[in-house]
């Protein structure tokens, strides 16, 4: 993601003067964030509502009372799309890399 970066910044410094790149690559990084902010609320919001129509919904939705996680009501919908929030500032940061390993002979 940092090549991009750079490669955007480069871009940017090219067709625009100095100021005007930084407040161009600042307004683009906001909505970037925007985006992934909207998109986690999206997802936790139909996950909690997915998870509130099967039988462990009670359960959950008693767990999360249980720790003060009731927010207004109490649903999931509202539970999920709050963690949603809170995880769609980090989403841009998270990275899975998966190497797979040699057998070796076994």
């Amino acid at each position: 993601m940092l090549k991009q970066l750079e490669s955007l910044w480069g871009w940017l410094e090219e067709i625009l003067p100095p100021a005007l790149a930084v407040i161009a690559f600042g307004l683009l990084f906001l909505i970037v964030i925007a985006i992934n902010v909207f998109i986690g609320v999206l997802i936790g919001t139909f996950v909690g509502w997915v998870v509130s129509i099967t039988p462990l919904g009670a359960i959950v939705e008693g767990g999360f009372i249980a720790i003060g996680l009731n927010g207004a009501s109490g649903h999931l919908t509202q539970i999920g799309g709050m963690l949603g929030f809170v995880a769609g500032f980090f989403k841009g940061t998270i990275e899975c890399k998966y190497t797979r390993r040699k057998n070796n002979g076994r």
